[in-house]
């Protein structure tokens, strides 16, 4: 498991930063680039070292938050989504939007919050790069937490914005203002944004975080791995590139698999990533935040 894909570009393993050991600005632009070539970046290490007074780390903190959360009954089953051509995309999970206002999230789930700040900062890092580009990311969703049972809980390919328009090509470039983006709002809310620009249905979202707090022992047998449809940009992939492999994601032709092992992150494109959850035979969550372009 992990290893290369044999039809030549190996992307499941080239899409992958490993945080823990690339920071900074060098960890953004490797991020970038990822996106750029495979339209996915994959990465490692995004909690690695956030651990509290007891040793216990935030990820695992909130893991224990979110089964509380979910066997208290907080979350709730969100209306089906649909594709290009209307049709309802079939999908078991739960959700339960954060809201870092709340007093009660505050009190019962504040390691959430934290990964919460986590997953912003860093995709604010990678939407800023193209905030004067053809993107132009101005805004982020609140934090949707999700969560699969288990019994072969799945959700079918999708792309998350299927109305967004698709000959905008990702141009990353630095942005005047970085500051703009932390004005946080709701998914569904009527932002205000240069009307002009939607093509109808399109509620804004341009990039897909999503960040999962699950055991790190997450196996094959367990399912529930996070199905990505990558068309590679850059096919002549060098043979050091080819050679490497990453334990938690594999490939088959041109998709790439993530098991949703503790600590890991994709982000993608919302608006042209096909993507999938896989049956899963255990309880799966995820954190899911989105940059909009308006």
């Amino acid at each position: 498991y992990g290893s290369t894909n044999n039809s030549g570009w190996g992307a499941g393993a080239a899409s992958v930063v490993d945080l823990a050991r690339l920071g900074g600005a060098a960890a953004i632009d490797a991020m970038v680039d990822k996106l750029q070539r495979y339209g996915v970046c994959i990465c490692a290490g995004l909690m690695a070292d956030s651990t509290d007074c007891d040793g216990v780390g935030t990820t695992a903190r909130a893991r224990s938050e979110l089964g509380w959360a979910r066997d208290e009954g907080d979350l709730f089953r969100p209306s089906l989504k649909t594709g290009r051509q209307g049709e309802p995309v079939p999908r078991d999970d739960l959700v339960l939007w954060l809201d870092a206002n709340d007093e009660t999230h505050q009190g019962r789930l504040p390691h959430l919050l934290s990964i919460e700040r986590k997953i912003e900062q860093l995709g604010a890092a990678v939407a800023f790069r193209n905030g004067c580009g053809a993107l132009a990311i101005v805004s982020r969703s609140a934090a949707m937490v999700s969560c699969y049972d288990g019994g072969g809980a799945q959700y079918q390919a999708h792309l998350d914005n299927p109305c967004g328009k698709l000959s905008e090509e990702p141009a990353f470039q630095p942005a005047d203002n970085p500051t703009d983006l932390h004005a946080t709002v709701a998914l569904e809310a009527d932002a205000a944004g240069p009307i002009q620009t939607r093509h109808e249905g399109d509620d804004g979202r341009r990039l897909t975080a999503i960040f999962y707090p699950n055991d790190q022992d997450w196996s094959m047998d367990d399912g529930g791995e996070l199905q990505v449809w990558s068309t590679p940009k850059n096919e002549s992939a060098s043979t050091e590139t080819q050679a490497q492999n990453h334990k938690y994601v594999r490939t088959a032709e041109e998709n790439i698999f993530l098991r949703p092992a503790g600590g890991m992150l994709a982000l993608f494109w919302a608006h042209a990533t096909l993507h999938a959850v896989l049956p899963c035979s255990r309880r799966r969550f995820a954190v899911s935040i989105w940059f909009n372009k308006f």
